[in-house]
């Protein structure tokens, strides 16, 4: 091997162990560029972080005191429907209290006609 072709290999095999460390360091710490550096979440300014936690209290107030209003029903007493509602079966519920009550009356005889 000639003097120069052994230098030319030692510098290809410095370059390639340069290039293999930082590929090992980028995987462990990832990308250090230094766009992403500033860009980063942990590299915020103090009144950005306040910034960023109003917001996040702002939104989860008004998603949890908002609920409550979300899918109200569209019908109250004395409205008209907006859609014509029909029931799936027709079903008999009976209260007991108002029975008993009106057994009690035709027993005796008294009858509420009004």
């Amino acid at each position: 091997m000639t003097p120069g072709h052994d230098k030319a290999w030692r510098a290809r095999l410095t370059r390639a162990r340069h290039t293999w460390k930082i590929f090992e360091h980028r995987v462990r710490f990832g990308p250090s560029n230094h766009r992403s550096a500033k860009t980063s979440v942990t590299h915020l300014h103090p009144q950005s972080w306040q910034k960023l936690s109003f917001v996040f209290a702002a939104l989860m107030l008004t998603g949890s005191i908002g609920q409550k209003f979300y899918n109200q029903p569209e019908l109250s007493v004395g409205s008209i429907a907006p859609y014509t509602i029909e029931a799936s079966a027709s079903a008999r519920v009976e209260n007991p209290d108002e029975t008993e009550a009106r057994k009690r009356n035709a027993r005796r005889g008294q009858t509420q006609y009004l």
